[in-house]
This record gives C-alpha cells, structure tokens and sequence, in this order.
C-alpha cells in the first residue's frame, strides 16, 4: 500500500500545557547526550505522520473525505490537535502530501530521465492498488481537493519539461494549451477511477498523448 514519508511544515497551531511538558522533557533528554536523538526524532515524525495516514486510509473505507472532519483523524490515529496542525493545513493537505510521496517514486522520475510511459503506468498502477482510496479523493471538488492539487502539478511538471526542451512557458498561448489539455486529461481520469479503470493502464496512457498538442509531443517520448 502506500505510504507517508516526512512532509513539509504546515500551519502552526498552539500546542497545549501537556505537550509542550513533553517536548520540554525530550529537549532535556537531548542536552543530556542521549545518541541517535535526531534519528529517533525523525523515526517517531514518520511514525506519526503513518500513524495518521492509516487513519485517514480507514475513515475513508467508511465515509466521503468531505464529510469526515479532523476531529475523526485525531480520535482515530490518537494523535493531538497540535500534532497535526504542525504538519498539515486541514485534511487535504494531508491527503495531498501522501500524494506528493506517490509522484516522487513515480510520475516523476520522468524528469530524472526515465520514459514518460514508464513513469504513468507507475502512477496508475499504484491508482490501481489503491482504487477506493482515489475514488473517494477524487469525488471531492474542495478548492484543496486532491482534483485540483493533481492539476496544479501536472500543469509544473509538464511546463518545466517545455522549458527544458527550449519553450517559452510565460507565452500565454503556450500555457493554455497546456491547461487544455491538463483540464480534459483529468476530468477523464477521474471518470476512469470513479468507473472502475475499467479502460487499461495503457490505452488511457495512450489517450493522454494523442490528445497532447502535436508540437509537444516529441518532449513526451520514452
């Protein structure tokens, strides 16, 4: 399944008497030498950020993302406001995140120089082993839904492989043919993960780049 590594900061929330007790132990644990102090930090930071993923993972097998609240993540990953909030905005921003984790092993190393082909079946397989999971982010239409996270990042990703083949990507036309072409690409996978996938891995790879404006596509080869 999937899995959460150390994410980025989020909004800082006020911590309450009780945790910055704790941390003011763990900080006087530290002073003391303790060895491996930074590695057990960062152990227990994906630890937690797990712990909570898990948690949204079993809420979601039961309810629409839009209708379960932080509250229900906190009681069932056991995990304080404060701990949360430290690392995500709201719960989008958690499911985004988690998403962020997939594209690095996936969609991405597109731009370390593996095939574009490669790199989407990557992606879609794990859509595939996952698929209730994305039919119910992708149901939501939230302004920080996963939907309009996945647009935001398609529309850099494939704007920073125009730039590297020599493209001037703040040509408005050439970014509205981009954003056409993103725009129509999603709404069509998120009909095919809310069906099922019932198309293959392969032939929605394949629709992708036949609907690619003709001048890009030699930039999406394997």
């Amino acid at each position: 399944g999937m899995s959460v590594g150390k994410c980025g900061k989020a909004i800082v929330k006020p911590d309450s008497f009780r945790y910055h007790r704790e941390d003011k132990a763990r900080r006087s644990r530290a002073k003391r030498g303790r060895i491996g102090m930074s590695i057990g930090i960062n152990q227990n930071e994906e630890e937690l950020e797990q712990c909570l993923f898990d948690a949204l993972i079993e809420l979601m097998r039961r309810m629409p993302l839009d209708k379960l609240t932080v509250n229900d993540l906190l009681k069932q990953a056991h995990v304080s406001r404060s701990s949360f909030y430290r690392r995500y905005q709201d719960k989008y921003d958690l499911v985004n995140k988690s998403y962020q984790k997939i594209l690095d092993k996936t969609l991405y190393t597109f731009l370390d120089g593996c095939g574009w082909h490669d790199s989407v079946k990557a992606l879609y397989q794990v859509f595939q082993e996952n698929l209730f999971f994305f039919q119910n982010a992708l149901c939501s239409h939230d302004p920080n839904s996963l939907r309009n996270y996945i647009f935001q990042i398609s529309l850099n990703l494939y704007a920073e492989t125009l730039k590297r083949h020599g493209e001037d990507v703040q040509d408005w036309h050439t970014m509205a043919m981009l954003r056409v072409h993103i725009y129509g690409n999603l709404e069509l996978m998120c009909e095919w993960v809310e069906n099922g996938m019932d198309k293959t891995i392969d032939e929605m790879i394949q629709l992708s780049h036949d609907t690619l404006p003709q001048r890009f596509k030699p930039y999406f080869n394997d």
